[in-house]
């Protein structure tokens, strides 16, 4: 738990948070776990000063976060880093930062007057493989989840869209970082599938690089919004992948 005693900007809260980060993290025989909740208790005073910034302040905090982790090839337990900023009643500091792996005890936690929480798309989760192998003979998409189930999804020869209530595919009803209407997959005329960005609020990634179209592969790891998808591809679909068109 880091305290300072400094005016509170959001820097020296990124700056804070990635001290504790450092401090918090879990080093295992071959992997490093970063801690996935963070929070920032503020007192009266910093509340005050911050609170209007509070919402872009979350999200870039959270951002900057997740390009550290993924950078030093941390990897997350949760799908994505979750940003807290808490008004506390004590008045001794204005900040104290917090990295945890779960939510705070009732003993250990502070005495909350007001809070704000906000879920950032983030790092890659730490997902496990579905244990039975999905049928090859038909194209579809293999839904990872970070208890290890998912769905496949069969691709057929029309153009689905993926994201939310308004989607032909529908994200998992907890993930409100998938936008709507976030990408579409289709079939070009050589075989090739494409995912395009449809304007989502939080982009898509394809093996981890932001695209706005690419053509897709067998294997690929498509992400919206942490939302992860593995492209399983079937005899007809030999020829799909090669890069961006």
């Amino acid at each position: 738990m880091k305290r300072t005693g400094a005016q509170v900007q959001p820097r020296s809260i990124l700056r804070a948070m990635l001290r504790e980060m450092e401090r918090e993290k879990k080093v295992l025989v071959f992997t490093t776990y970063a801690p996935h909740r963070y929070e920032a208790h503020l007192n009266p005073d910093a509340w005050s000063a911050l609170r209007p910034l509070a919402p872009i302040m979350r999200q870039q905090v959270a951002e900057a976060l997740s390009k550290t982790i993924e950078r030093k090839k941390y990897r997350l337990l949760t799908p994505a880093v979750t940003i807290e900023l808490l008004q506390v009643e004590s008045d001794a500091l204005p900040l104290v930062v917090r990295a945890l792996f779960s939510p705070a005890s009732r003993e250990d936690a502070p005495t909350v007057i007001a809070g704000e929480n906000n879920v950032s798309p983030a790092a890659p989760p730490a997902e496990t493989r579905p244990s039975e192998e999905p049928d090859p003979a038909v194209p579809c998409l293999l839904e990872w989840l970070p208890t290890g189930t998912g769905r496949m999804i069969p691709l057929g020869p029309e153009t689905v869209v993926l994201g939310r209530e308004e989607a032909d595919i529908c994200a998992p009803a907890d993930n409100a970082c998938v936008s709507r209407r976030h990408a579409n997959i289709r079939l070009r005329e050589d075989g090739a599938r494409l995912i395009e960005d449809l304007g989502s609020s939080h982009g898509v990634l394809v093996n981890g690089r932001p695209i706005a179209e690419t053509a897709i592969k067998h294997g690929d790891i498509i992400d919206l919004g942490g939302w992860r998808l593995e492209c399983l591809l079937g005899a007809g679909d030999d020829r799909a992948g090669g890069g961006d068109p």
